[in-house]
């Protein structure tokens, strides 16, 4: 009985079953193309190859090549893989053309920088199997990053940045998860579907649904605030400021209308702060300081837009190759 309700559950949180959105002209010869798929589809390779053939039909009616610009590659929490692909048709006489040290990225996420110590959090999954990482800061500065300490089964992972710029941040606070009530007012800042929606700062707020997520997990809540790709490891602030999570996935709609015939309406979820906190002692050198607890605190509504002004040079778009 649990061994079925544990693949109910890895199935609902899978990122699709097998889809593509058609290819699409963002203008200067070039294209664009959008798959995802789960393990029964080869997850984030199904979703490649998907992609590829997708880009390949497209050119071949054409009577052009493919030429890949940018393969941008996501996993899902629960596995399951998405790649939106940028390509351009070219002349059959430059198809094997080749364009030196392109950089692959193959994953984007949000990342937070916790405090003066430097480090940076975001979900495992973000950075898992990545042979480079880099970090970009708001003022559009990057740095080379590598994984400090992950927690796998909470998905959760530290970064250390080789340098952070000379721009102005503030030392944030861990809210106590256990405190944290239903109906409670978060919300999160990220870098979601940067492909489309470009590199500038998205804030997105909403609700404590849930204190636990799909069959009581304890791990996570679920929350109305929207989650895209990209959104991962994005911070959950309560209304004072306080980082109470860290945004992880979303339920996925397609499959959960196979399982279940019902499509779920904006169900999210969050990894609880409790177990960022007990992450930190695994952190060598004990680097973690009294000033990255310190709290700069949120007095109204009014207030949280001045919040995430103070913050936003915080909140970083992590690359992974």
């Amino acid at each position: 009985m649990i061994k079925n309700i544990l693949t109910l559950i890895s199935l609902i949180l899978l990122s699709a079953c097998a889809s593509n959105s058609g290819v699409y002209n963002v203008g200067d010869n070039r294209f664009q193309v959008a798959t995802s798929a789960t393990w029964e589809f080869g997850g984030r390779a199904g979703a490649r190859g998907m992609a590829l053939k997708e880009a390949k039909k497209h050119c071949d009616s054409l009577k052009k090549s493919v030429k890949v610009i940018n393969s941008v590659e996501d996993y899902g929490h629960y596995e399951g893989g998405t790649v939106s692909l940028t390509f351009r048709c070219e002349s059959k006489d430059f198809s094997n053309t080749k364009i030196p040290n392109q950089p692959q990225i193959h994953s984007l996420g949000t990342g937070f920088l916790f405090g003066s110590s430097g480090y940076i959090l975001t979900n495992y999954h973000v950075v898992r199997s990545a042979n480079s990482i880099q970090v970009k800061f708001k003022n559009g500065e990057k740095t080379a990053a590598e994984v400090v300490t992950t927690d796998r089964q909470n998905d959760i992972a530290f970064l250390k940045p080789q340098r952070i710029p000379n721009i102005k941040t503030i030392n944030l606070s861990l809210g106590d998860s256990s405190l944290v009530r239903l109906g409670d007012k978060v919300f999160t800042l990220g870098y979601p579907i940067t492909t489309l929606l470009g590199e500038n700062l998205k804030y997105s707020d909403g609700v404590v649904n849930s204190l636990s997520g799909v069959g009581d997990d304890p791990r996570v809540y679920q929350i109305s605030v929207p989650i895209q790709a990209g959104n991962s490891g994005s911070p959950l602030f309560n209304e004072k400021g306080e980082v109470v999570g860290i945004a992880v996935s979303s339920l996925d709609a397609a499959k959960t209308f196979q399982l279940i015939g019902s499509i779920p309406q904006n169900v999210n979820f969050a990894i609880k702060s409790i177990f960022i906190k007990n992450l930190l002692t695994m952190l060598p050198d004990a680097l973690i300081s009294h000033r990255d607890l310190y709290l700069v605190p949120i007095k109204s509504k009014q207030s949280i837009s001045n919040f995430v002004q103070q913050v936003e040079n915080n909140i970083v778009l992590i690359e992974v190759e």
